[in-house]
């Protein structure tokens, strides 16, 4: 009789385990696969021709209502959310540079949830920049002055074109205000100071145009493309 009672416990545990599987069928989706929503395909960040910020883009996925963008600087443990876009649209801007960043995009619906993340992008920022001002085509029609004056700072110009950016020969760093005045002499007499703070953390580019232009008589407006 004992052995009987062994052989019927093995069967019985083994009827058990057969049972227990087919009910969490491996992953809990009763052995058929979950439908998830698409994956936002070829998501590119690219920079802006100012160099002031970044567009991120990527190609639609036709079952999505929104696309969440999230981005993690080294500064961060973690990724954070910073643009929620409608379907159809697939673009959204940083104007706030950060140490380094990533980014990140998925889709998400309300019957589908949410997507696998698209890949990631690995941006490089700066943590000091050279300063360009636009020059008007006026500039020396009628006006002297051989310097710019940086908050206190004297540098000579030289070797200047007219309606273009000129680099002013200033390195400046983020998280700092700046008045930057056109001069006769070192230190002045100058003209007025035109003001301008720089983002709060670091620089898209090396090279920094922030919109500051410089003219005579006649105001111009400066071209969106800053020098690469």
């Amino acid at each position: 009789m004992k052995g009987i009672f062994r052989a019927i416990g093995v069967v019985v545990l083994t009827f058990l385990l057969a049972v227990s599987l087919t009910v969490c069928g491996g992953d809990g989706d009763n052995g058929e696969d979950e439908e998830k929503i698409s994956v936002p395909k070829n998501f590119t960040v690219e920079l802006s021709p100012d160099k002031r910020y970044l567009t991120l883009s990527w190609d639609g996925s036709p079952d999505a209502d929104e696309y969440w963008v999230e981005r993690k600087s080294e500064d961060d443990s973690d990724f954070n959310v910073i643009c929620v876009v409608s379907h159809p649209d697939t673009e959204c801007h940083d104007y706030e540079p950060t140490r380094n960043p990533q980014y990140r995009v998925y889709a998400w619906s309300s019957s589908g949830g949410k997507s696998e993340y698209s890949i990631t992008v690995f941006v490089n920022t700066y943590e000091s920049a050279k300063l360009y001002v636009y020059i008007c085509p006026d500039f020396y029609n009628g006006c002297a002055g051989n310097y710019f004056n940086l908050n206190g700072n004297c540098r000579q110009i030289a070797g200047l074109e007219l309606d273009s950016w000129y680099d002013t020969g200033f390195e400046i760093v983020p998280g700092k205000s700046y008045a930057i005045a056109h001069c006769t002499g070192c230190p002045g007499p100058c003209g007025s100071p035109i003001s301008f703070e720089t983002p709060e953390e670091a620089f898209f580019s090396y090279h920094y145009c922030p919109g500051v232009f410089f003219y005579c008589n006649t105001p111009c407006n400066p071209s969106e493309a800053c020098p690469d």
